[in-house]
């Protein structure tokens, strides 16, 4: 698949999905830096937050805030706030974020606000999370990459399977389908 057409796809699978009055992004940011939620710095964070089409969180950030990578945020988040922000997380492709997250949820399978948001996605946005994978992981491109330092395809392989994105991907795999084997169950 091809990042372009992924993006599109990204596109239609979240679309109508809105942050609401959930804890936005510079919001989170404030709490982060320990801001009292009536002080005038934590509502203007709080006033910067786009609560309506994470498209225009894309657009706000594609240059400027640098900041939007930092993960710290991410924690002070509720499912549906990063439900809001995962679309742009994908379409971004920003894996380190991604990972931060998934990594939480692989070491805690408790970690209810990752698993909430995982939840909530339908089947189509679920395909979007593992083809965003898949173009990461770029099997082809990285196997071509490690023949040339000497690597057969069967040891190229081994080696992309180790990587943390492969790690991450095999453990969503297994998560979605879970997820619609104890929906089975319940209908």
């Amino acid at each position: 698949m091809k990042l372009e057409q992924l993006k599109k796809e990204i596109e239609i699978a979240f679309a109508g999905v809105k942050l609401e009055n959930g804890i936005g992004y510079y919001e989170a940011g404030a709490i982060d830096d320990y801001l009292n939620p009536t002080s005038k710095a934590y509502k203007t964070l709080k006033a910067k937050d786009e609560r309506e089409d994470w498209r225009k969180v894309l657009i706000s950030i594609r240059d400027k805030d640098r900041n939007f990578l930092d993960s710290s945020r991410y924690c002070f988040m509720e499912a549906k706030v990063l439900y809001f922000f995962l679309p742009v997380l994908l379409t971004k492709m920003e894996f380190e974020c991604l990972g931060y997250m998934f990594f939480n949820l692989m070491k805690n399978q408790h970690h209810t606000n990752i698993s909430e948001m995982l939840a909530m996605l339908t089947p189509a946005q679920e395909k979007c999370v593992l083809d965003a994978y898949k173009v990461q992981i770029n099997f082809e491109g990285e196997i071509a990459y490690y023949s040339d330092f000497g690597f057969n395809r069967e040891s190229a392989i081994k080696k992309i399977r180790e990587t943390d994105d492969f790690i991450i991907w095999e453990f969503l795999k297994e998560y979605f389908e879970n997820k619609r084997a104890n929906n089975a169950l319940k209908s």
